[in-house]
């Protein structure tokens, strides 16, 4: 394929891209969403023109989604929800109405500036070859994704232009495995690699890979000019070893054990071979006045292949402070139930016999189908867990697995008897909670088992257990965001998925729509819409009615009724029956005030008793 830098295209070339978009704004995916239209045309006429260094987040907020230079990327997800949309959209288009057009025009994940494909020759000063326009930018705002090299190969018109230019990168979107969840066996140890595996030490003197997984932290390197930051690099990697401990799914080697790779050049797969661990996470800090970056990655050791990598730059306010922030956020991204290494996982275990699965391996499975969230695959991940049961009864994850899958029961409204189902989450989640007081996976769980049998005090104890056993995990935080809304704590909610948000900021959109939540019943309704509506379709679907209630609420509380109205027939032509009653049944708040409060806001936007 060859690279066209942008300022190559000739002026037909131009003309013939600009066909193709009005061709796909004038689409069936298009045409509901005059946002989208703008949002495509934005990108491209920018990077026409030559601009696409300016297709950032910020930018596009500002320009596209009219919003104020206030705009935080960090906390309104607006610009990555309306991106996954147009990306989901431009493939829509293409696998339909567009099969056959000329020029595909598509958005990678991971930046902001679309990928131009001339699928044949547009015009008669092209190339007859395949072409395609990429961008070494990558938005900052956006993680980043591995990279495939392009061939430089220069087209005639561009030669001499290209002529010293170093090859171009397309940046791929990155393949992810299903989400697992909490992927784990047992409980988690930090210890000596040969203290650890000695046990498991086959006839042949070879050593095996545990079964769930096994990660060595190496030395942080000090990149800094003046190399003087080593401190600093060392208490990364010491507290990140530490913050990796709260996970229970991972085995992660002791820093005595990774010591003998610093200041060396190291072959990970060699590494992994040594320490008999699967991952190996790394890095480099590099500090310059005022300011301090840090990079990390994860990479499969058995393979070599990088799984993730992603910087962290901060000003130098203080160095514990630094450290602690950073070591939390790539504790966060790594484990919990989103985590990278989760995702890896899943994908190792696709392509393992299930005749010669272990405990462990049924609950990773469960957890696959689990966070499906389909009906079938939940009655399937109960199968799976229930397996894991016989096969060891002791193993506290399997409990926990079962008890979220009551939990789904409950939250999708897939059982005819409330009480049974909450009973027998409540029973799994005990158990777990008895096997392994430690793990803080089993009191999550107990937590909203107690939530929603009415038990608010017991359920509060139990996610502050979870969370201080693992502040880590950002998902925790979120979610425990509707135990502190039906409370009466919405505004510590707000602090608490603002901290997830920042923890994991590729988070999934259902964080946005527990932020907006806690904004109206905070009293903060113009927030509320302004956190929600970004991740509200035109017309809203099936799995956005949960929160479709406190849009309309924040609505009417601001005196917009047209929008209010509006938001209510959406629900209603989702689901004809839904009621306010129907709301009060579904959410445990913990006073008749703080229902009456959320009902009588319903009941102002219109929706039926």
């Amino acid at each position: 394929m060859t690279v066209i830098l942008t300022n190559c295209w000739s002026e037909s070339d131009r003309e013939a891209i600009r066909d193709q978009m009005d061709r796909i704004l004038k689409s069936g995916p298009f045409q509901q969403s005059r946002r989208r239209q703008r949002f495509l045309e934005y990108i491209v006429d920018e990077t026409l023109a030559g601009r696409s260094e300016r297709l950032k987040g910020y930018n596009i907020a500002i320009v596209v989604f009219d919003r104020t230079d206030t705009f935080d990327s960090n906390i309104n997800p607006i610009v990555r929800a309306e991106a996954a949309r147009l990306r989901d959209r431009l493939r829509e288009y293409y696998d339909g109405d567009g099969q056959g057009d000329p020029i595909r025009i598509s958005l990678p994940k991971g930046t902001y500036i679309p990928h131009i494909e001339f699928r044949q020759a547009a015009t008669a000063d092209a190339s007859p070859e395949v072409r395609n326009v990429a961008s070494q930018y990558q938005s900052p705002d956006l993680p980043e994704t591995p990279a495939a090299i392009v061939n430089d190969q220069a087209s005639p018109a561009c030669a001499r232009s290209e002529r010293g230019v170093r090859r171009q990168i397309v940046v791929p979107a990155l393949v992810l495995a299903a989400l697992l969840a909490i992927a784990a066996a047992g409980a988690f140890y930090v210890r000596q690699p040969l203290a650890f595996w000695a046990p498991l030490i086959g006839d042949a003197g070879g050593l095996l890979l545990p079964e769930n997984p096994a990660i060595a932290v190496l030395p942080f390197d000090d990149m800094s000019a003046t190399g003087d930051q080593q401190y600093l690099a060392d208490g990364i990697t010491e507290e990140l070893i530490t913050g990796l401990a709260k996970f229970p799914e991972f085995m992660v080697m002791a820093r005595n054990s990774t010591l003998a790779y610093k200041d060396k050049p190291t072959d990970i797969r060699q590494v992994g071979k040594h320490l008999n661990v699967r991952y190996v996470v790394d890095g480099t800090i590099q500090r310059s006045d005022q300011n301090v970056r840090v990079t990390a990655q994860l990479t499969d050791a058995s393979t070599g292949r990088q799984l993730w990598a992603d910087r962290y730059d901060r000003e130098v306010t203080g160095i514990f402070a630094i450290r602690d922030d950073i070591t939390r956020s790539v504790a966060g991204v790594l484990g919990g139930l989103q985590g990278k290494v989760g995702k890896a996982e899943a994908a190792r275990l696709s392509a393992k016999n299930p005749n010669s699965f272990t405990a462990y391996d049924y609950v990773m499975k469960g957890w696959y189908e689990l966070y499906k969230y389909e009906r079938g695959p939940n009655m399937a991940a109960r199968g799976l867990f229930e397996q894991a049961k016989r096969i060891d009864p002791s193993y506290s994850r399997a409990y926990t697995g079962l008890g979220w899958t009551y939990a789904q029961d409950i939250y999708s409204q897939w059982t005819d008897d409330f009480d049974k189902t909450v009973k027998l989450a409540l029973e799994n989640a005990s158990t777990a909670v008895r096997l392994d007081p430690n793990d803080y996976s089993a009191h999550w769980i107990l937590g909203w088992a107690s939530l929603y049998s009415g038990e608010h005090e017991k359920a509060l104890a139990s996610y502050l257990r979870a969370r201080n056993l693992n502040p880590n995990d950002a998902e925790l935080l979120a979610e425990m965001g509707g135990l502190l809304i039906f409370v009466g704590q919405p505004k510590q909610a707000i602090d608490q998925v603002k901290e997830a948000i920042r923890l994991n900021p590729n988070h999934e959109p259902w964080y946005t729509c527990f932020l907006g939540w806690a904004y109206e019943n905070a009293g903060m309704p113009r927030e509320a819409i302004e956190t929600l509506e970004p991740v509200i379709d035109e017309p809203p679907i099936k799995d956005q009615l949960w929160y479709l209630p406190t849009l309309a609420a924040a609505y009417a509380e601001v005196g917009r009724m047209d929008d209010a109205h509006k938001i209510v027939k959406g629900i209603l032509s989702l689901e004809p029956e839904f009621s306010i009653a129907d709301v009060a049944s579904r959410n445990p708040y913990k006073t008749k005030e703080l229902v009456d409060r959320y009902m009588n806001a319903l009941r102002l936007a219109g929706l039926p008793e």
